[in-house]
């Protein structure tokens, strides 16, 4: 149960961070939101290195590091920012709905994890009901969705998050979630910084960017990153894409909450698919339920 609390609170963690990255994205751009986020990621988490107990780096430590680094931190963010200058919001939003499902089929390859008809079901209600919010109840504009280089990008962006979620798995037991953390942003950070060159301007710097700058860096970054590898490691990468579908759930009400908007029908019959599939994902996996797809039956 720990580890359904540690995603549940990532995934939640990561939805109110959409509402905190548009507002830094609009006062001083996306690659600047990005270099301070993971610059200031990694001054905050750096102390855990060495208190309580120091954690020494090494050869292998940064070996292993490079394609986890690569693919949660760098080239999923950085698709992401580049991407927005060519395709909505909300199209992206529904082409990352995506990872329960690439995380899915890579876990079966690189892991031997066969997902049961319970856990398929469980992520099937999970993504629709993300679906449902994003799209607010008109899934005619997901048929209407063109083809350009703006959701391309997302695709390869929602494809390295899954590959990440994969390896935090396969490196369980060679880095630690401080080391994921710490040495991530630092690779973040010098691998945004030829971006974000350009000097910030003194009037487009108030109280509320620097809050949405922390919130990002120590929230966003530091606590939720933790939990999910955290998270992983307790469960596994195909129960950690049933919670995937809160963070689109999250982001919508922390919308309301902030702009002041209604709840509307479609949050609420999301909100409640979402629900369903995690609960009835926990509630199978508590009492053993291993109900095999395509032939097989298998953990999930």
């Amino acid at each position: 149960m720990a580890g359904y609390l540690k995603l549940s609170l990532a995934c939640i963690i990561w939805g109110m961070g959409w509402t905190a990255a548009r507002y830094g994205v609009v006062h001083i751009g996306p690659y600047l939101t990005g270099e301070y986020r993971f610059l200031l990621s990694f001054l905050f988490f750096l102390p855990f290195l060495f208190y309580p107990k120091p954690i020494k780096p090494s050869f292998k430590t940064m070996v292993y590091m490079i394609p986890l680094a690569l693919t949660g931190y760098y080239m999923n963010n950085l698709a992401a920012y580049i991407a927005l200058n060519y395709t909505t919001g909300t199209t992206a939003s529904i082409i990352v709905m995506s990872n329960p499902m690439n995380i899915a089929v890579l876990s079966y390859f690189f892991l031997k994890d066969k997902l049961n008809a319970a856990g398929f079901l469980s992520i099937v209600l999970s993504v629709t009901g993300a679906l449902i919010v994003v799209v607010k109840g008109n899934f005619m504009s997901i048929i209407t969705m063109d083809v350009n280089v703006g959701n391309l990008l997302i695709v390869g962006c929602a494809l390295s998050w899954s590959i990440y979620s994969i390896l935090i798995k396969m490196f369980e037991d060679k880095i630690t979630s401080i080391e994921n953390v710490t040495y991530g942003s630092l690779f973040a950070a010098v691998g945004f910084l030829p971006f974000s060159l350009e000097p910030v301007s003194a009037g487009s710097v108030d109280m509320a960017l620097v809050g949405v700058l922390i919130f990002l860096s120590l929230f966003n970054t530091n606590l939720a990153f933790y939990l999910w590898s955290e998270g992983i490691k307790d469960a596994n990468p195909n129960t950690a894409a049933v919670f995937f579908g809160l963070i689109p759930l999250s982001a919508a009400v922390t919308e309301n909450i902030v702009f002041g908007e209604r709840m509307a029908l479609y949050h609420i019959t999301g909100a409640a698919l979402i629900f369903f599939g995690i609960l009835l994902y926990v509630i199978t996996k508590k009492n053993g339920l291993k109900t095999g797809v395509a032939g097989g039956t298998g953990t999930s």
